[in-house]
């Protein structure tokens, strides 16, 4: 246990943490979602002229994860996926979804498949600054979300598959708030959030070392090692001739040590 101060008593924020102001934090965000987008399909397509490249890379991850650390887990707040799949369920005026059981023994794989996936994006994909890729990729993964929801409930997907959900949710425990019964909103000790919880399932661990690991995968791709590491690849014969052969396939050779390197992290 843990000393926790309730603050929904407080005025400010007991308003910040109504019902209106979480509607209208949710339909901004979800809106600059929609735009983001849009820029991505008809905006320039340079890197440094469109919304989406800083939008995806800087404000949303990096700017979400130091928030949820730091602050309190606002992914789970504002999730624009969540928000657009609850307007659609509004507006057919009842439940999305097929009601299936979400399997237990499926645990939280799907999110580590999920976040295997956009590291790869972000450190390896030589695409991941061009707006009309970027975009496609984000709309992909909101459409397989969707689909997730829709077959296994909202808050089921959310809380095993969504790969954000989950990452931020344990960002999240070291945030100094966190949501409490109700509407409340509480006061913890940072760091205090890692004592919540049931004893971490297998596909959970391998999660957070999935997220530990490409951090960790990320500094290395800027030390002389990884640079050891190319030079090898390129001096070696067998090594050498087996990239060339791959590379033919249109693959670089870049491309394809950096994904060996990112898949061996984890492991």
């Amino acid at each position: 246990s843990y000393p926790r101060f309730d603050l929904s008593r407080l005025p400010l924020i007991g308003w910040l943490s109504s019902r209106l102001a979480i509607a209208i934090v949710r339909a901004v965000v979800a809106s600059v979602f929609v735009v983001t987008i849009a820029a991505g399909y008809f905006g320039k397509q340079e890197s440094f002229s469109n919304l989406i490249v800083p939008m995806v890379w800087v404000a949303w991850w990096v700017g979400f994860a130091f928030a949820s650390a730091l602050l309190a887990n606002v992914w789970q707040l504002a999730n624009p996926l969540r928000t657009l799949f609850d307007v659609a369920q509004a507006i057919v005026g009842g439940r999305l979804g097929f009601g299936w059981t979400y399997p237990r023994w499926l645990g939280c794989w799907p999110a580590v498949a999920f976040f295997a996936v956009f590291a790869w994006l972000e450190l390896v994909w030589p695409a991941n600054d061009v707006p009309r890729l970027l975009a496609r990729a984000m709309l992909g993964y909101a459409i397989l979300t969707w689909a997730g929801m829709i077959v296994f409930g909202r808050d089921a997907w959310l809380e095993r598959a969504e790969a954000f959900s989950v990452a931020f949710g344990v960002l999240g425990r070291f945030a100094p708030l966190a949501p409490a019964d109700g509407a409340r909103l509480v006061l913890r000790p940072y760091g205090a959030g890692l004592l919540d919880g049931d004893v971490a399932s297998a596909s959970f661990t391998m999660f957070v070392l999935t997220m530990l690991s490409t951090v960790t995968f990320d500094g290395f791709l800027e030390t002389p090692l990884f640079q050891d590491l190319l030079n090898w690849v390129y001096t070696n014969p067998r090594v050498g001739n087996l990239v060339y052969e791959i590379s033919e396939y249109g693959i670089s050779d870049t491309t394809l040590v950096k994904t060996v390197a990112l898949g061996a992290f984890p492991l």
